[in-house]
């Protein structure tokens, strides 16, 4: 026998979540998530509020450390007290207590919707809690016990490329959108070749980090790209791009890959549609080419007609942005209307012109790591093309390598 986390199928804290103090392990090394007094927040919350809807992503992980690939889903039976009060009819058909796939609540781990673990993988778990028509001390499950099924006999999807949700199986992510529906998870084994054109609202994620060796191409809105080694191609159309958004997409999440490209490594093109709600998290990116060029950029107002406006929204979080020699590029551009730049690391590649442009207004800009020894003479950490921003307060919400100093509409290095 094994605790919990040492088992087969392991059950642990979700790494790096905050929501994993939820999670505890009792004297037989099994897996519990105790929201009450016998485990409050460092703030001294004790419960779940009664009468409402609390959601926790990203609890407990589960993973797969057994021989073979295994569907999953998450079963809690309600107590008696909540049963009697829960409407499905307004509060959805899964019950009090709901399980769902990382801080995606509509994804849930159901008995209709298991998810394949492959040898080796895991996944987070969301909770959703409904405690209407509750009071305090009543119980939610049964028992207080949930139960968790990993089945190796159940028919679900494998191949180089899967349909989660429809549980089909194609030879290629190109098949594999083609006959996918709205809201599909798409799941890829292998590398592919070939401009992978999102054209639905999909979730794709790659197992293993895959390649996409020529690019992605981003036209709907609510498109998710994780977990991939992005390329541009020099053949291809948009060949410039590894990841190109389709200008006046919103929705859009790419997060969890490294990102390459002799070009843009993220962009969108100069128009009169906005583009609006990106999140780039988590990513690796780098230009690779040795020229002026522009690693990430979202147009607006500067760049468009004269009927375009800022993008709305775009937010850069937590990703590492560099390149072999930008000359006179850029490594990030933004000419958008609200949003974050926050926890990146501004990587250190020899330039004349600077690290972050900011054309739009209302960008929260915290948290960065900005290393300039290659910056050259008059090239700027930040530069506030905008004159909306105050410099001696972005100054102070960052760290510089070398430190640094505003300079007219710059932050440059002393």
């Amino acid at each position: 026998m094994a605790g919990d986390p040492d088992a087969y199928l392991g059950l642990d804290r979700c790494p790096t979540s905050p929501n994993n103090s939820y999670v505890d392990f009792d004297d037989s090394g099994h897996l519990a998530v105790e929201m009450s007094e016998d485990n409050p927040t460092e703030e001294g919350g004790q419960g779940v509020n009664s009468d409402s809807f609390t959601w926790f992503d990203d609890v407990f992980q589960i993973c797969n450390q057994g021989k073979q690939p295994v569907s999953v889903w998450i079963e809690a039976e309600a107590s008696e007290e909540a049963d009697k009060y829960f409407d499905s009819d307004n509060y959805g058909e899964y019950g009090p207590v709901t399980f769902y796939l990382g801080d995606d609540d509509e994804e849930i781990l159901s008995e209709d919707n298991p998810q394949l673990l492959q040898v080796g993988e895991c996944l987070c778990v969301g909770i959703r809690v409904v405690t209407k028509g509750l009071k305090e001390g009543q119980q939610l499950v049964d028992d207080d016990e949930i139960v968790i099924h990993a089945d190796a006999d159940q028919e679900l999807a494998t191949g180089p490329v899967t349909n989660q949700t429809q549980g089909t199986t194609h030879d290629d992510v190109h098949d594999a959108i083609d006959a996918a529906k709205d809201n599909d998870t798409i799941k890829v084994y292998e590398d592919q070749s070939g401009l992978v054109e999102v054209d639905k609202q999909l979730n794709i994620v790659g197992v293993g980090m895959p390649t996409l060796e020529d690019g992605v191409n981003i036209t709907a809105d609510n498109v998710r790209v994780s977990s991939f080694n992005i390329l541009d191609s020099g053949d291809a159309l948009w060949a410039e791009f590894a990841v190109r958004l389709e200008p006046g997409v919103s929705g859009i999440t790419i997060e969890d890959n490294s990102i390459e490209s002799d070009w843009y490594a993220i962009a969108d093109e100069s128009s009169a549609q906005t583009t609006s709600d990106v999140t780039i998290e988590n990513n690796d990116i780098f230009g690779t080419a040795e020229s002026g060029v522009q690693v990430v950029y979202i147009n607006g107002e500067q760049s468009g007609p004269p009927s375009a406006e800022d993008a709305e929204n775009i937010n850069l979080i937590d990703n590492t942005i560099g390149a072999n020699d930008l000359d006179g590029g850029l490594l990030v551009g933004l000419e958008a209307d609200g949003g974050e730049v926050s926890g990146n690391t501004f990587d250190d590649p020899p330039t004349d012109y600077g690290h972050l442009e900011l054309w739009g207004p209302n960008l929260e800009v915290e948290d960065n790591d900005f290393f300039g020894d290659n910056l050259g003479t008059n090239a700027f950490y930040v530069r506030n093309s905008d004159n909306t921003y105050t410099l001696s307060e972005i100054l102070g919400a960052n760290t510089f390598d070398p430190t640094a100093e505003v300079v007219g509409d710059d932050i440059r290095p002393e």
